[in-house]
């Protein structure tokens, strides 16, 4: 199975096959080749391609990631897969390979030159849905040629990870909000005007223009939404026939989604410490991400789209005990200090490393091993703690970045939690006015 990303890069040719180079990825270079360039030259090369052709600004590289699931392949055959890849689909463009082998999947890195060293055409994106299906289908077909597993794609909507993870933690997108309404107006819709009035009592802004396919705002959205079914977005005519002739069985607009969880009833506390502040603002976004009725108006999809998140700081609030503002500063004063004093060992680290022989820090882990058990601890041991070091910093600036978010944000998660108390109150202010 073989999962393709890409992305445009405008950082230079050089920085980008570096990191794709990497020794200490790639096996000592083990698993590297080139296509119309050489690895160790591509940089120059690529640059000297756009100067020729007088097209030296905007995107620089084009960066293919193809990962594989884990066990499922050896780097010797994930390499030969992604040559034949580029092969197939890359072959006007001067290409780097580079399969990496530091996490459990093997990967391909494969960086390509934005401009045509054949043609002189630049390669603006990859963005439609055919193009997508087409590099899909290049690499499922190579993947069946070597016996593995291949991804299908199953829906008319392709799912973004942001809608995967929003389905992961049992909630709707505004994909399966949407459909769902418009099942159900359909169902109670006379004509097509109605079902119109009917989609903007539910809270939609409709965009509707006669020749093009109506679009549909949700409450709260600054998107726009068409319907699909059977690869193509409905016209107003196509919508017209399904309210003449109803929605038959299997025939609903809605994909198959995570089975619902039940929503539970919501218990909002403002004033009881920031956990359970974090824990009732959950809540919320979980019963507004099931698509139930509830009155907060402010909470929109993308802090939906954050909940976890907002997760994890409750549960780093739970875990180191604070529950007021000030526990939190003193916090952060505290983890502030500690990244300073671990930086100054770290600077002292890296003065006493300047000092090893040059091959010493480019030596595999049983070098190292072999070093230390000939009597060399001193060198071994600096290397180590350094490593140890520059994880507990990295920690540190994730520890101090939660408690500046949960500083900056608890105060605006406050607000909203109460804005159905100050709905009700200028409610019945205006009930005593009359």
């Amino acid at each position: 199975m073989a999962v393709i990303r890409i992305h445009g890069s405008k950082e230079t040719p050089k920085e980008t096959i570096e990191y794709a180079l990497d020794p200490s990825k790639t096996e000592q270079y083990a698993y590297v080749s080139g296509i119309g360039c050489d690895p160790e030259t591509a940089a120059e090369t690529f640059v000297r391609t756009k100067e020729r052709y007088g097209k030296k600004d905007g995107i620089q590289t084009r960066h293919v990631i193809q990962s594989f699931k884990p066990g499922e392949i050896s780097p010797m055959v994930a390499h030969e897969i992604g040559n034949r890849f580029v092969k197939e689909l890359f072959d006007d463009y001067e290409v780097v390979i580079a399969t990496h082998t530091d996490k459990p999947h093997v990967h391909n890195h494969i960086v390509f030159n934005s401009v045509s060293d054949k043609t002189g055409m630049k390669h603006w994106c990859i963005d439609t849905k055919e193009e997508y299906e087409h590099v899909y289908h290049v690499s499922n077909q190579i993947c069946r040629e070597y016996s593995l597993s291949v991804i299908e794609q199953k829906s008319d909507h392709a799912e973004k990870r942001c809608e995967w993870m929003v389905h992961k933690d049992g909630m709707k997108t505004r994909w399966d909000l949407l459909y769902r309404d418009v099942d159900e107006t359909i169902r109670m819709a006379l004509d097509l005007e109605n079902f119109f009035e009917l989609m903007e009592k539910r809270g939609y802004q409709v965009i509707w223009r006669t020749g093009r396919f109506p679009l549909f705002r949700p409450k709260g959205s600054h998107k726009t939404y068409g319907i699909h079914k059977d690869g193509r977005t409905l016209m107003e005519e196509d919508l017209q026939k399904r309210i003449e002739l109803g929605i038959e069985e299997g025939d609903s607009f809605q994909w198959e989604i995570p089975k619902e969880e039940q929503g539970s009833p919501v218990t909002v506390e403002t004033e009881k410490g920031l956990p359970v502040l974090y824990r009732s603002w959950l809540a919320v976004l979980k019963t507004v991400g099931l698509g139930e009725d509830v009155p907060y108006p402010f909470v929109s999809y993308e802090e939906i789209k954050r909940f976890r998140q907002y997760r994890e700081q409750q549960e780093y609030l739970e875990n180191n005990g604070i529950e007021t503002m000030e526990q939190l500063k003193e916090k952060i004063t505290e983890v502030e200090q500690e990244t300073g004093r671990l930086k100054e060992e770290r600077s002292g680290l890296l003065k006493k490393r300047k000092r090893l022989p040059e091959a010493y820090r480019t030596e595999t882990e049983e070098q190292k091993k072999e070093r230390f058990e000939s009597g060399e601890a001193d060198r071994y041991e600096v290397t180590i703690r350094l490593d140890t070091v520059e994880e507990q910093i990295r920690a540190l600036k994730h520890e101090r970045y939660l408690c500046g978010r949960i500083e900056s944000e608890a105060s605006i998660i406050k607000e909203k939690l109460k804005a159905p108390e100050r709905i009700m109150d200028r409610e019945r202010n205006r009930d005593k006015n009359k």
